[in-house]
């Protein structure tokens, strides 16, 4: 005390301030470790369960072999979903190559089943191996289609048209049809029933492109066919959404680009291949009418797919999202 009472104001001051700041210096470091200790007490199982959106969740993907269907696989694994992947049987070899990987990533489960989705049969038993292994299906990926000719209206082949319709229409509606029967039921632990349809439609189906009149008039449909099942399946809680990609890497926007080169060397008069540099220069052209200046990865389309079945879009449904680097503005 007499220590404190010959000190100078001044010191005082100092004194009073350094005690101040190491006092709040304690606190900090005991909070820290306070912080520490509880963070430590969280089961990992219950952070693993929070960062994981669809862990006892069954998601089933037609097109499964294709860019965008295993993209969406992919993407699906990451977040814990169970998987039941589909396309043609002849393309089943490639998903079962694919399991491995996607289990490594996350998946619960893999399973691949082949059908052919404009077969009311095959989607109907395709739903029925769903369900045997599965027990529900809590969203599907309504993805299989095919792009089909590339030529002006007036030289569509009526066999052409009718196979495109068939794939990219009536396979929509089929499984649209079967697995929304299978989404009313109550899973197997009598859990409600209900989930979320994601239909794949195309920026095609918005614009309606010259030289591709039976791809613009099925993903029209398919525009439709999402507005209407929106409708008719919101009193059974399930959602219906669709997507209309625009120029997306990958098989499809490579066979694009060169029926386009070719369809303009036949404008010219010749039947001959386009050259690399033709192509190239078809490619530039296409990705000059696009503001973002590039094609959409598949990781991107993947991703808005996974968002339209999670919980975070519980209010969307009806509704047709463009992925198109903006060449719809």
């Amino acid at each position: 005390m007499l220590f404190w009472k010959n000190m100078s104001p001044g010191r005082k001051t100092a004194l009073f301030f350094a005690s101040g700041g190491l006092l709040a210096t304690i606190a900090y470091i005991s909070r820290r470790r306070s912080y520490k200790k509880q963070a430590e007490n969280i089961p990992k199982s219950e952070t693993a369960e929070k960062r994981l959106k669809f862990t006892n969740k069954t998601v089933l993907i037609t097109g499964g072999a294709g860019n965008i269907g295993a993209a969406t696989a992919h993407a699906f694994a990451k977040e814990g979903a169970t998987l039941v992947l589909v396309d043609l049987p002849r393309l089943c070899g490639k998903m079962r190559e694919a399991r491995k990987g996607l289990l490594l990533e996350g998946a619960k489960e893999v399973h691949v089943l082949g059908a052919n989705v404009s077969n009311s049969q095959d989607v109907q038993r395709m739903v029925s191996e769903a369900l045997s292994v599965c027990g529900r299906i809590d969203c599907f990926f309504n993805n299989a289609g095919i792009q089909g000719e590339m030529v002006p209206l007036h030289e569509q082949s009526d066999e052409e048209f009718q196979t495109t319709i068939q794939v990219n229409l009536y396979g929509v509606f089929l499984g649209m049809k079967y697995v929304s029967r299978a989404m009313m039921m109550s899973d197997k632990n009598g859990g409600p029933g209900g989930g979320v349809i994601v239909n794949t439609a195309s920026m095609a189906g918005l614009i309606g492109p010259g030289n591709m009149a039976a791809y613009a008039a099925s993903k029209f449909g398919v525009v439709g066919l999402t507005k209407t099942g929106a409708k008719d399946l919101a009193p059974h809680n399930i959602r219906v959404v669709a997507i209309a990609p625009g120029l997306v890497e990958g098989y499809m926007w490579d066979r694009q680009v060169r029926l386009r080169a070719l369809f303009r060397k036949r404008q010219e008069g010749t039947e001959e291949e386009p050259s690399e540099r033709e192509i190239k220069e078809q490619e530039a052209r296409m990705l000059a009418a696009t503001p973002l200046g590039r094609v959409a990865r598949l990781s991107e389309i993947a991703e808005v797919v996974v968002f339209l079945c999670s919980e975070s879009a519980s209010y969307i449904t009806g509704s047709v999202i463009p992925i198109e680097g903006g060449r719809l503005q």
